[in-house]
């Protein structure tokens, strides 16, 4: 079974998809998160996904967590607990999480993670930072693979452009619902008659909202023990 991305980070947000106690703690880096969105991109496979439907009776006996979304690698690093199990049935993730969670920062949240060479007790050594989009970077692929310029940067350092760059915020694309919304945002931008950028812009939007890229198997059996 298959549905798009934009689907699942409803699921989540809505709690339809939650983790159980036995998964780890998100551990990718920002390199591989940027490295995932490159291969939806690109239209590459990225794994299936393995879901277990738990049923209410048997969902109160066990401890869920919430994904991560602003994810802050000194403060704030683990995942949100669920105080009780939402009601009626729920769909535990076994096998994704990583996945999942970088969509979700990606596409709806913030990553800080400690600075080189700063100490971790130093205010300024955990910068907060979104997900990035070059939309005027040529795609050519680079010595590993990467056809598109991803890159996690502050609000500051995405805003002092440089000649040849121009950083979309990805988070936006997430309520770019309708195929014409980006050439709005690309006229305003003055990068309306710029091919690369109309043609970059249009593959994040279709990756998000409409193509069928996340590939799951869904247990249903009753699980007998504990987490």
């Amino acid at each position: 079974m298959h549905f798009t991305v934009k689907t699942a980070l409803d699921r989540i947000w809505k709690h339809d998809y939650i983790l159980p106690a036995i998964q780890r703690e998100f551990v990718w880096n920002p390199k591989q998160i940027c490295k995932l969105f490159d291969s939806l991109m690109q239209g590459f496979p990225v794994g299936s996904f393995l879901f277990w439907k738990i049923e209410p009776k048997t969902a109160k006996s066990f401890r869920f967590f919430d994904f991560s979304r602003e994810y802050h690698q000194r403060d704030n690093p683990h995942c949100p607990p669920l105080g009780r199990a939402p009601d009626g049935a729920v769909t535990s993730v076994l096998d994704g999480q990583q996945r999942l969670t970088a969509l979700n920062i990606g596409l709806r949240g913030s990553l800080a993670v400690k600075e080189p060479n700063k100490w971790w007790n130093n205010p300024k050594a955990f910068p907060v930072k979104r997900l990035y989009l070059d939309l005027l970077h040529l795609p050519e692929t680079d010595e590993e693979g990467a056809l598109y310029r991803f890159e996690f940067l502050t609000e500051e350092r995405a805003c002092a452009r440089t000649d040849g760059e121009f950083w979309f915020a990805v988070h936006r694309i997430f309520e770019m619902g309708e195929p014409s919304e980006p050439m709005v945002f690309l006229a305003e931008q003055g990068l309306g008659n710029n091919p690369n950028a109309v043609k970059t812009l249009h593959r994040l939007q279709a990756t998000v909202h409409t193509a069928l890229v996340i590939s799951y198997y869904e247990k249903k059996r009753r699980i007998s023990k504990r987490f």
